[in-house]
């Protein structure tokens, strides 16, 4: 059996750190909600400026919350048995999809560049996303990842060719 890695094993761990983070501020943000009243009384003041930032927390946190999810499902391994059914895996081992060797199947993929503000100094990271399109309709979500990841993945499958650059687009 062949498997081509889309992603690294340790992405998921990073995926479960920012999806605990984005209901800790989502969390933040409804307690900042529930507790204006008090809290503007406590200080003496006024509730709005606890409203705003309430919702403005409550935004960020459903926003970190709906990558996260998204993320949660991509296909980050694809093993190829060998009759040549590609079965599809997420970041966590879970089968997303078994996809037979009769079936047609293509890559659309593109590439581009992401900000990493992960660091003391933000950098620019070069990405390639995409998905898996069957010719039967519908398709997979493929994870995010460096395009030397999917050079290598794409080699594994047996494609010669390599993945996009950003700005940059290929149909496999």
């Amino acid at each position: 059996m062949t498997r081509a890695n889309l992603a690294h094993g340790i992405t998921g761990v990073f995926l479960m750190a920012f999806a605990f983070m984005a209901v800790m501020v989502l969390a933040l943000g409804v307690l900042l909600l529930a507790g204006a009243q008090r809290a503007a009384a406590a200080q003496g003041g006024s509730p709005s400026s606890f409203y705003i930032a309430g919702a403005v927390a409550c935004m960020a946190g459903l926003f970190m919350l709906r990558v996260a999810v998204r993320d949660w499902g991509a296909v980050t391994v694809i093993d190829v048995g060998d009759d040549g059914t590609w079965i599809l895996r997420s970041r966590f081992g879970r089968v997303l999809g078994v996809v037979p060797p009769d079936e047609g199947r293509r890559f659309e993929l593109a590439g581009s560049t992401m900000l990493v503000l992960a660091a003391a100094v933000p950098r620019k990271q070069e990405i390639v996303e995409g998905r898996l399109a069957l010719r039967s309709g519908g398709g997979y979500r493929l994870a995010a990842s460096g395009p030397m990841t999917y050079d290598r993945a794409l080699a594994a499958l047996g494609y010669d060719d390599r993945a996009p650059r950003p700005g940059e687009s290929a149909s496999l």
